[in-house]
């Protein structure tokens, strides 16, 4: 960084608490396929599109949705290396396959052809997944709107497949409820989701966040969570495409000290605006 350089400021990364990714309206039938989620992540180079379309501004993203950095991350999933062949080979194992030879796989008789809806901002990563996504015979069209529009059409569940992301991602994996069903997560936890109209649903899952829910023993708890990971990472409810980085630029020479707090301050909220700042800094 250009400020780092100059020498006069000191500059500290971590992480934004905000992840992107892929969602699937599970109304549109081929997409309750596992193998095609699956195909689409191999399919997708993470790292590349972390290098160019964030500038490095970000992480690449786990399969098992957890950021990295937290203490309840289990590394015991399922992985997705980008590879165009194994999303072929799953493809063509599911049946998916080009039928009358126009580039465009089918499924059951229809084209595999899809509107991917995003926000102005992110028309770049889109074209980035749409590209990942044409190699392997997934037909994308992108439609660019703004953020209030595509979060109406997510919340109504009109939509086939979006590029969103949203912040409050990280601290207590309750944030894991964004996958539980109704029956679990009405009234006893928050449903932090946009989306709307069919979603997914898994009764193994359901029943683990139940219960991590209620266990007080931390090294169970863990456990049960790392469970949950191993079954979003198997069945890809959703893509995890990457999770945002965060810098923060300060004059050493007036004060040091600064620093993220782990898992931010309230609820999820990155920032270098902790008391104990005041206390344990050294103002110059």
């Amino acid at each position: 960084m250009q400020l780092q350089k100059e020498g006069k400021f000191k500059v500290i990364e971590g992480p934004g608490l905000w992840v992107g990714r892929m969602y699937f309206n599970f109304g549109v039938p081929e997409f309750n396929q596992r193998e095609l989620r699956q195909a689409l992540y191999y399919a997708i180079n993470r790292q590349e599109l972390v290098e160019k379309a964030t500038k490095n501004s970000a992480v690449a993203g786990n399969p098992g949705h957890i950021h990295p950095d937290s203490e309840w991350y289990s590394k015991d999933v399922k992985q997705y290396e980008f590879s165009p062949e194994k999303a072929k080979q799953l493809l063509d194992a599911a049946g998916m396959k080009d039928v009358n030879q126009d580039g465009t796989r089918d499924f059951k008789g229809k084209s595999m052809e899809y509107e991917f809806i995003v926000t102005d901002d992110r028309v770049n990563e889109a074209e980035m997944i749409k590209n990942y996504c044409s190699a392997a015979g997934i037909k994308i069209n992108v439609k660019a709107m703004d953020g209030q529009s595509l979060d109406s059409l997510m919340k109504e569940g009109k939509f086939q497949l979006a590029l969103n992301g949203h912040g409050s991602f990280g601290g207590d994996p309750v944030l894991l409820a964004r996958f539980a069903s109704e029956k679990v997560t009405q009234g006893s936890t928050p449903k932090i989701t946009t989306q709307g109209g069919k979603g997914w649903s898994n009764d193994q899952f359901d029943q683990l966040f139940t219960e991590q829910l209620r266990e007080n023993d931390h090294s169970k708890r863990y456990q049960k969570v790392a469970e949950l990971q191993e079954i979003i990472a198997e069945e890809l409810p959703t893509l995890t495409l990457y999770y945002r980085k965060i810098t923060f630029a300060y004059n050493q020479n007036k004060f040091d000290g600064w620093f993220f707090t782990k898992d931010g301050v309230a609820i999820a909220v990155p920032t270098t605006q902790n008391k104990l700042v005041y206390i344990k800094g050294q103002w110059k």
